[in-house]
């Protein structure tokens, strides 16, 4: 389930921030403000960035410290460099208060660090849920509301890899609850809502 929080979603149990939110907040809140990264270490193995914040008179305000691994999962293997940018700056962000009541870590860090400790499909699950972070929140959110029919054009947009990848038992550590499962399938609001939406745009 997630959280009532704008940008907050709940990983097993436990409410994390996506950086994106984190970022927005911080923006409104200090235009002026400046943000440096500076790459700690980087080698065919690994990657250490850390992500400074610099208010008008040039003072550090917050900072933050990353490590991915190249080998970690599939999108590090081309990304890790973008992906410990990310984590570094949620953190940064974090050390200021942008994390508000919930974990430090943001949602993308969980996500990576749970795919260093996952079988195969596990995996495939967890760089899904990484790939389509705000997507999966918006369904959640939607779904909250019971605005069905937003929450079924999400999942329209998804694949069939995609959908698949993500369709993972709540008691194997899947990002959907049993109740958002119910109404994701066939007879529940949300399918339903997909069925009627295709046969109104085959019309």
């Amino acid at each position: 389930m997630t959280s009532n929080q704008k940008g907050v979603v709940n990983i097993k149990g436990k409410d994390y921030k996506i950086v994106a939110q984190r970022v927005t907040e911080f923006r409104e809140a200090h235009p002026e403000f400046g943000v440096e990264t500076e790459v700690l270490h980087h080698d065919e193995i690994r990657v250490v960035a850390q992500v400074r914040i610099f208010d008008e008179q040039g003072r550090i305000r917050g900072s933050g410290v990353a490590e991915e691994f190249r080998e970690a999962s599939r999108i590090n293997k081309t990304s890790a460099m973008e992906n410990c940018e990310t984590s570094a700056f949620g953190r940064a962000l974090a050390s200021m208060g942008y994390g508000g009541d919930v974990a430090y870590a943001s949602a993308e860090e969980v996500v990576n660090a749970m795919n260093t400790e996952a079988t195969n499909d596990a995996v495939k699950h967890n760089h899904a849920v990484r790939e389509n972070l705000e997507e999966i929140y918006n369904i959640k959110v939607a779904m909250q509301n019971e605005d069905w029919d937003t929450a079924a054009c999400y999942v329209m947009d998804f694949d069939d890899d995609t959908a698949g990848a993500l369709w993972v038992a709540t008691t194997k550590g899947g990002i959907w609850t049993t109740k958002e499962r119910d109404e994701l399938m066939p007879h529940g609001n949300v399918g339903k809502a997909v069925s009627r939406i295709t046969k109104e745009k085959a019309a």
